[in-house]
């Protein structure tokens, strides 16, 4: 019998570093470090969903950056949507495998 696995989403924070990092530490707020704590214990995998980047995993180094989800237009969140749908699909179907 084949276990399947939990991935759980977290969304990012406006409080970031001012230099590049891993996605895990980039984000600096208290809220962050609880939704991280909280995946890092339900969850088998993590991801973070980024309002420029999409779905990052944690260790994706990534430089400071401003955009938020209420900055997007509908173009771009419709585009945000469908990356982040795409990204999910992928990741099924490498479990599934």
């Amino acid at each position: 019998m084949t276990h399947s696995k939990t991935l759980v989403l977290v969304g990012c924070g406006a409080a970031k570093r001012d230099e590049s990092a891993p996605a895990k530490d980039l984000y600096t707020s208290t809220y962050f470090a609880k939704k991280r704590e909280y995946a890092e214990t339900i969850g088998d995998e993590w991801l973070i969903l980024s309002a420029e980047h999409a779905l990052v995993t944690p260790d994706r180094e990534l430089d400071p950056y401003e955009t938020s989800i209420d900055d997007l237009d509908e173009d771009r969140l419709d585009a945000l949507a469908h990356t982040v749908g795409m990204s999910l699909i992928d990741w099924i179907a490498n479990e599934v495998g």
